[in-house]
């Protein structure tokens, strides 16, 4: 299954901010020297718990070298990755992750050796209905070490930490619900790219196997862009933000972003937010690449020529109506005139004609 794989120890490379995600295909594709798996059960660890049950499970690691090394776990909490999936924090835990406690967090391992390292897991009294995550990092410490000694030279480049990680799921009864909520839209202005964005968060109790949907920008009702959205498993009480590009270089003004999100045994979600691409948007693209924002306004020569333009249709139109009032004054007195040419019939002075009356003709005998 889909969920379950994204859940199995994988290496993932870890950069300044402590991202990590997992996946099967990375780890076979560079190991940090061991390997990390789960005892007496399949790739990860599940346990359907009460508040206030404790529950214990073990971890192997595999030296995969001929060389010693040491190997330093600790516990870290989950949230949802950029894309779906599972991240592992690289700072001290304040979340769910509290709830590990290592029985070991440094083993040396042999050449081709390995050792067991045994946890617990101890839900609070106050743990709520619903699945809850945490994970076992584990570091070769002497990658660790590499990365402090190039930090300490303070000049600017990207280091990698490579970790392997594994989740612990605790799911405790009364969980029920799969449900997104969309949040704040906004702009999001890089050297490579903008973007608008969209928080969503995951405000059920119960994992999310997979989210598909679709996201159209939109300027007036004009779409400029369309965006599928997939995303693996996400977390229950996590955030992540969606990002649907610009093509080209965007214009200032008032967009909209609308489309439909289908959580995977969950209810569908409508998104319509209204996106500004104002002045602050404006400088940071000018700021971060360097180019102007396009001007979202009509042109001032072209509302003259549309003026103008309709003007002239009035005028037009004004034309013909007088036209046309003046054609059907023109008949209308026409048909008002008599139809025959009526002769003066007064007499001349001195003088006397005869008058033919209708009917008079032909004579009477």
């Amino acid at each position: 299954m889909r969920s379950a794989r994204s859940f199995i120890a994988a290496l993932v490379a870890s950069s300044l901010m402590g991202m990590l995600t997992t996946h099967p295909a990375e780890a076979r594709a560079a190991q940090p020297g061991f390997a990390i798996s789960a005892v007496d059960t399949d790739s990860y660890f599940r346990y359907r718990v009460r508040a206030g049950q404790p529950r214990r499970g073990t971890i192997r690691l595999v030296n995969l070298s001929r060389r010693s090394l040491t190997v330093l776990v600790r516990a870290a909490d989950v949230t949802t990755a950029a894309t779906g999936g599972l991240e592992y924090g690289s700072a001290p835990p304040s979340g769910d992750g509290r709830w590990l406690k290592l029985d070991r967090s440094r083993v040396r391992l042999p050449g081709r050796g390995a050792r067991n390292v045994g946890f617990r897991v101890r839900v609070p009294p106050t743990a709520t209905p619903g699945d809850h995550f945490a994970g076992i990092v584990a570091l070769n410490q002497r990658d660790v070490r590499t990365t402090r000694r190039r930090r300490s030279r303070r000049r600017l480049q990207l280091r990698f930490l490579p970790r392997l990680a594994i989740a612990v799921q605790a799911t405790l009864p009364g969980g029920h619900a799969r449900e997104l909520r969309p949040g704040n839209a906004g702009v999001e202005v890089t050297p490579s790219a903008t973007n608008a964005t969209l928080l969503v968060r995951n405000t059920g109790d119960r994992l999310i196997n997979g989210t598909s949907g679709d996201l159209t920008l939109l300027q007036g009702a004009t779409p400029l862009v369309r965006h599928r959205v997939s995303l693996d498993s996400f977390v229950p009480d996590t955030q992540i933000t969606l990002r649907v590009p610009f093509k080209g270089t965007p214009a200032r003004g008032t967009y909209t972003l609308r489309g439909t999100l289908r959580p995977k045994g969950g209810e569908p979600v409508r998104v319509d937010e209204t996106i500004r691409f104002g002045d602050r948007a404006v400088s940071e693209l000018h700021r971060e690449t360097g180019r102007e924002a396009k001007d979202g306004s009509v042109p001032v020569l072209i509302l003259t020529v549309l003026g103008a333009a309709l003007l002239l249709l009035v005028a037009t139109v004004a034309a013909l109506l007088r036209r046309q009032r003046r054609l059907i004054a023109e008949l209308a007195d026409a048909r008002r005139e008599p139809h025959s040419n009526s002769e003066d019939m007064s007499a001349e002075p001195g003088g006397s004609r005869d008058v033919k009356t209708a009917g008079s003709w032909p004579p009477r005998a």
